[in-house]
């Protein structure tokens, strides 16, 4: 069997010219064991009432790589404030807690102060698809929204795409003639 590293972001340019670090991101909804866990001790990875999840070690692997920099880390976190226990919604915050104290801005809740619908599956969630911005790119979120129909109308995902557009302001064209 051939082992292959793929890297987890991407370094892209934004329209103002600044160089900024990019990932999608898909969190599976289980404990954090082995190798997913990148070598990390599970005890300091653990919420209180669970251990590790995958969105923990996701989490502790990306904040040193944006740690200083500028930063969107967008996609499936699995994991919200509001669930349906008491339980874990107390993991989700725990969770949320753990974002601040790194300093990354939650896209949506920096412009809601609420959650929004992105999940249309079973149970009692409703957001567990996040924006996470350094910040200097919080401060130009413009507009958050979802495109329900994604998953209502045309049922191509239990999940709706989140859509959050930065003002960013004019494009930067580098000068080639040099």
């Amino acid at each position: 069997m051939r082992s292959r590293t793929t890297s987890p972001f991407a370094e892209v340019l934004l329209p103002d010219g600044t160089e900024t670090i990019a990932s999608s991101v898909h969190a599976p909804p289980r404990r954090a064991e082995g190798d997913v866990l990148g070598g990390r001790d599970p005890e300091k990875l653990r919420r209180s009432v669970e251990g590790p999840k995958y969105n923990d070690a996701i989490f502790a692997g990306l904040a040193p790589l944006v740690e200083g920099r500028r930063f969107i880390l967008a996609g499936d976190w699995n994991t919200a404030r509001h669930q349906g226990t008491e339980r874990d919604s107390r993991a989700g915050e725990e969770f949320f807690a753990r974002v601040r104290e790194a300093g990354w801005h939650d896209c949506v809740w920096g412009k809601r102060q609420d959650e929004i619908r992105t999940w249309f599956g079973p149970g009692k969630l409703q957001q567990d698809d996040y924006v996470f911005c350094d910040p200097s790119l919080g401060g130009l979120v413009d507009e958050v929204s979802v495109a329900e129909d994604a998953a209502t109308e045309r049922h191509l995902s239990d999940h709706a795409p989140l859509i959050v557009d930065f003002a960013l302001g004019p494009i930067a064209i580098p000068d080639l003639s040099a």
